[in-house]
């Protein structure tokens, strides 16, 4: 089977076909910013007008001198040009049926979409044929032996405790999704084996004769290892697809670790040419873990403030009281007792980023460190000088509310009741999950001669001290660039032997291989509807 990979087509979706044509590909994978989008007045009334402004400044095929003025357009003529050249792009023509896509399409959300028409997709409101939407609950098994799960949209942090569906306008990744997927290949996997392993170590304990009992010990090593055999020879490989690129989230580094994917493909970063790396060719253990620890830690505190889980339910009512019940304590004693004492957080942020030490109340902690980052740290430049100029504009006896949609949550999560899952029972179901995902096993220490000003350094040790690594030995990340400058993965696989063979494609510099703008695709389109071709 031809697996063609690709990334970041933003709405240019007729070369979906042209490139699955071109590579004679059997199936397409599309790892996000799609092009989901509607060009209803609702639509456009709704989309930010960020999004307004970028969907004309990267348009291809328009005036030059248009795209130049894109950050000065008002509102109003950004909408106007968009739709004359339909630079939302081409989505709605397959929604028509218009176009169709000639190739299974197995796609997740990236952060350039239109959320709402994301979630009729996921909620099946909104077909369209020969495409299909992966999530954590996906089931995709192709050529007999590759199960393709796959977690689309960006990774925001002031929302990534929120329960999934939103109102927010782009999609994001939540914790949630990613329990789902530790539970599926992780916890339940392991489940069924302990429960087998119990049984065998019942069996040796019944079992009084030392020569039957070290055949029964026998026996058991023997079956073990033929079924792992037999799974490795039978059971589909996990592939795993998102948006974001593993290479800028550790969190999702530490996820394939647990997960274990053959392949993970990524795009959001836009590099000239693919790229593939796996963590083994680039850390020792130790250095992983010093790379990774830091995001967990914050991720691990962030969770601690776990009003955002329980929108409505009875643990939100109970911090929001000041009266939490036992089981509601319990839960959150075990949190805190995962957590060591000698945790730290040394981000690399500005001098005024809260630190944890030493005594240091762990609520007010998480507290300051969610606020900081939900509405201090995140806050772009520009949110920050409109929020200026509307207070400027602010007539003082006609006194008015400064709404920021994009942070009116994150502000208000500094409380309760904000975002979060239904119930305390989803809330211990994620703590359960989390406290494994995001705390590291016991690793080897950095080796004292890596301390480099220090009277322990030593440069000539460093080469003796690297061990062979067990920890980051896993995936390989195949990260993509945009589609409409030429990027792509083609991946070959061989049900009979089990194995795949890639080839990935590029150029530097970066070269748009569009010849057609949306408007042009549209009249063509439309033509051929007239015309009666199909």
């Amino acid at each position: 089977m031809k697996i063609l990979a690709i990334s970041d087509t933003h709405g240019h979706l007729h070369l979906i076909n042209d490139l699955a044509k071109k590579y004679q590909a059997d199936v397409v994978l599309h790892c996000g910013d799609f092009g989901f989008y509607s060009e209803t007045a609702d639509a456009l009334a709704a989309t930010p007008d960020r999004e307004l402004t970028l969907r004309v400044h990267h348009a291809q095929g328009i005036d030059p001198a248009v795209k130049k003025s894109a950050f000065k357009l008002t509102r109003e003529e950004k909408i106007e040009v968009i739709k004359k050249e339909h630079l939302l792009g081409e989505f709605e023509l397959f929604v028509q049926g218009h176009l169709r896509f000639d190739v299974p399409v197995y796609c997740v959300p990236g952060n350039h979409e239109d959320v709402a028409v994301v979630n009729k997709l996921y909620s099946k409101e909104l077909v369209v044929p020969n495409l299909h939407m992966l999530d954590e609950d996906s089931d995709v098994i192709l050529d007999g032996w590759i199960r393709l799960v796959g977690i689309g949209g960006n990774f925001i942090h002031w929302n990534f405790f929120d329960k999934k569906n939103s109102d927010a306008y782009y999609p994001s990744m939540r914790m949630s999704q990613w329990c789902t997927l530790y539970e599926r290949f992780v916890k339940a996997p392991r489940a069924i084996l302990q429960e087998e392993l119990t049984k065998q170590a019942a069996a040796l304990e019944a079992e009084k004769g030392k020569k039957k009992r070290a055949a029964l010990k026998k026996q058991f090593a023997d079956e073990n290892k033929e079924r792992e055999e037999k799974a490795k020879a039978t059971e589909p490989v996990l592939w795993v697809m998102t948006h974001v690129s593993p290479g800028k989230l550790p969190f999702l580094e530490r996820m394939s670790l647990l997960l274990k994917p053959t392949f993970w493909f990524s795009g959001h970063m836009d590099p000239f040419v693919s790229q593939a790396y796996c963590l083994f060719t680039m850390f020792e253990d130790w250095e992983w873990a010093d790379r990774a620890t830091r995001e967990l830690q914050v991720l691990r505190f962030m969770l601690l403030r776990n009003a955002n889980w329980a929108k409505g339910g009875a643990l939100a009512k109970a911090l929001t009281d000041g009266q939490e019940s036992s089981a509601q304590q319990s839960l959150q004693d075990s949190w805190i007792s995962k957590i060591s004492p000698n945790d730290t957080v040394e981000y690399n942020m500005p001098a005024d980023c809260p630190r944890w030490t030493e005594g240091t109340d762990i609520q007010k902690f998480s507290k300051d460190l969610h606020d900081y980052f939900c509405v201090t740290h995140f806050r772009s430049d520009n949110e920050k000088q409109k929020g200026k100029e509307e207070e400027k504009d602010q007539k003082a006896d006609e006194p008015k509310k400064v709404e920021d949609k994009v942070f009116s949550k994150a502000v208000a999560s500094s409380g309760v009741n904000v975002g979060g899952l239904a119930s305390e029972e989803e809330y211990a179901h994620v703590l359960d999950c989390a406290v494994e995902m995001l705390n590291l096993p016991a690793l080897p220490q950095k080796p004292a001669c890596y301390n480099e000003g220090t009277e322990e350094y030593d440069a000539g040790a460093i080469v003796t001290s690297r061990k062979p690594c067990d920890l980051v030995k896993g995936a390989t990340f195949l990260n993509l660039p945009d589609a409409y400058m030429g990027g792509y993965v083609l991946v070959e696989t061989d049900a009979g032997t089990r194995t795949t063979q890639v080839q990935a494609g590029g150029s530097i510099p970066p070269r748009s291989i569009v010849t057609k703008s949306h408007r042009q695709v549209w009249e063509e389109a439309l033509a051929s509807v007239t015309s009666g071709e199909p």
